[in-house]
This record gives structure tokens, sequence and C-alpha cells, in this order.
């Protein structure tokens, strides 16, 4: 579980600076970065979903 929490915080400054530098590619082409922030914001969500359902997963099986 305590994995996952740093992969976010490493991919959050990897490419996001926290949302203060832009996504990362941005300046190389807003088309590209316009696609790269899509599929970061949706690799975010799906990651926060596949927590929230492993952390209700396992409170049900006790």
């Amino acid at each position: 579980m305590w994995i996952w929490i740093f992969v976010v915080i490493a991919l959050l400054f990897l490419f996001g600076s926290f949302g203060m530098g832009g996504y990362s590619m941005m300046g190389f082409g807003m088309g590209f970065g316009f696609i790269f922030m899509l599929l970061f914001l949706g690799m975010l969500i799906w990651l926060i979903v596949t927590l929230i359902n492993a952390a209700q997963s396992s409170k049900e099986k006790r």
C-alpha cells in the first residue's frame, strides 16, 4: 500500500511538479502537451479509484 503512495508522489514530482510547472512536456507543443495532460489525469483518477476499491474490498474481508 505504501509503495503506491510513494509512486504517486514520484510521478507528481516528475511530470507535474504538483501542478505549478505545468505538465512536463507542455512547452514542446500544445497538442502533445494536452494529450499528455489528459493521459496523466486519467492515470491519476484510475489510481485513486483503484486504491479506494482496494481499501473497500479489504474492509469487507474482515
